[in-house]
């Protein structure tokens, strides 16, 4: 009895303590989201994996091929009858291509490995953006529940004061239905922008490789200022860090380095041989010996399939090369695209947080003090009210909108 009720307890003991390690909040600032996503995002650990699988075939191409090692014996007759005499050989052979083609090869594998180095840089640049637009999606819905939380307390409490009005006589029973109307509108908006914040927190929790439902306590805010950039500086930095361009640059070089591969190819293959023989018995002291051999082979059938393997890399190489210029051009297009889009969208948050909403605020105070001394009715109250609100969810959007092309902005130029 005694050791079943130490069971149960032990059992309620993992219990509660799985269920506070469940519900343990997860702080996490902004450059921490992306550290940690760089750390455990699936995605990027599968391109890690390649990029490590196209690095090792490096040594393949550089490895000779198999040793072949050769034994055999046999037996022959001899002049004499009855009297036969056993041959024994042993030979190891070594076949090697010229070493030029083996230079050109390696060199081609060095820059395939290297094209997915960067391929990896590159997806980190993506994880990176995405995590930051993540993250600012999470604390726009949050501020957006908090504030349509705000504006539905603030519609309830005028939806019991109108009933009691239009009860008495002193307001319109349109006044009353206008207002439970805008109730009705401010639950849903409520109930959706849970379901929203539910739905990117999932979205950040996914990209950082965490638990769905953690609890996450961001310790950032959505800025209000950003920084200003110069378009010719930012397609310098694209330039040398952007992760695309510099993969599609030594996928030409790796192409580069096949033609010139198919080209060597033409030269001799090597191939050395050392052999030991020896006679049983041996009817003369010099019967047993050792050799070798060194032999050039040279390709017969130059002008049929080598030919062809020839003009196939060199226009694979040419294709490779407008890829990488196409690149460039593309890369050029995206980063001044993306300096444009966060421009504008930094200018529009400037006049939603210096113009619109102040003027929307001072409008809201006054009509607070014009319906508390009676001097306009519940429905004008209600319209400056809802353009109060809407200018302060406008002010938030904004800021999201800016957030969201500073992370395209980076990811353009390559920035982690």
């Amino acid at each position: 009895m005694h050791v079943m009720k130490h069971f149960f307890t032990s059992i309620l003991t993992l219990f509660i303590a799985g269920s506070l390690f469940a519900q343990e909040r997860i702080q996490l600032s902004a450059d921490q989201a992306i550290e940690l996503a760089l750390k455990n995002n699936f995605s990027l650990k599968a391109e890690q994996a390649e990029s490590e699988a196209v690095s090792a075939r490096t040594l393949s191409v550089i490895s000779p091929e198999k040793t072949e090692l050769t034994f055999y014996k046999e037996k022959t007759p001899y002049e004499l009858p009855g009297e036969a005499q056993e041959i024994k050989r042993l030979q190891i052979a070594q076949s090697f291509e010229f070493p030029l083609t083996t230079y050109f090869r390696a060199g081609a594998q060095h820059a395939l490995s290297d094209a997915a180095a960067f391929r990896v840089i590159e997806q980190k640049t993506r994880v990176a953006a995405a995590v930051r637009k993540a993250y600012a999606e999470v604390l726009f819905s949050r501020s957006q529940a908090v504030l349509l939380r705000e504006n539905l307390a603030l519609l309830q409490d005028f939806a019991k004061k109108s009933a009691r009005l239009a009860e008495v006589g002193e307001t319109s029973p349109l006044e009353a239905l206008r207002a439970k109307s805008e109730l009705a509108k401010a639950e849903n908006l409520l109930e959706e922008a849970n379901a929203q914040n539910g739905a990117a927190e999932n979205n950040l929790c996914t990209l950082l490789a965490l638990p769905l439902g953690a609890t996450l306590q961001l310790t950032d805010t959505l800025r209000c200022d950003f920084p200003v950039f110069q378009i010719a500086g930012l397609h310098e930095i694209a330039q040398s860090g952007r992760g695309a361009l510099q993969s599609a640059k030594q996928e030409w070089l790796a192409e580069s380095r096949t033609a010139q591969a198919a080209w060597s190819e033409v030269l001799p293959e090597i191939r050395l041989a050392y052999f030991w023989q020896s006679f049983s018995p041996a009817l003369e002291p010099d019967r047993t010996f050792t050799g070798g051999e060194i032999t050039l082979s040279l390709p017969v059938w130059f002008w049929f399939g080598d030919r062809g393997n020839i003009q196939e890399k060199a226009a694979l190489s040419e294709a490779a090369k407008y890829a990488f210029e196409d690149a460039k051009r593309q890369l050029e297009t995206e980063v001044r695209n993306a300096a444009l889009h966060y421009t504008a969208a930094v200018s529009q948050l400037e006049n939603a947080r210096k113009t619109y909403l102040p003027f929307a605020q001072q409008a809201f105070h006054a009509a607070q003090k014009a319906f508390a001394a009676g001097s306009i009715g519940y429905l004008e109250f209600l319209d400056s009210k809802q353009a109060y609100y809407e200018a302060k969810l406008h002010e938030l959007e904004k800021r999201l909108a800016a957030e969201s092309a500073l992370a395209e902005l980076f990811q353009a130029i390559g920035k982690i």
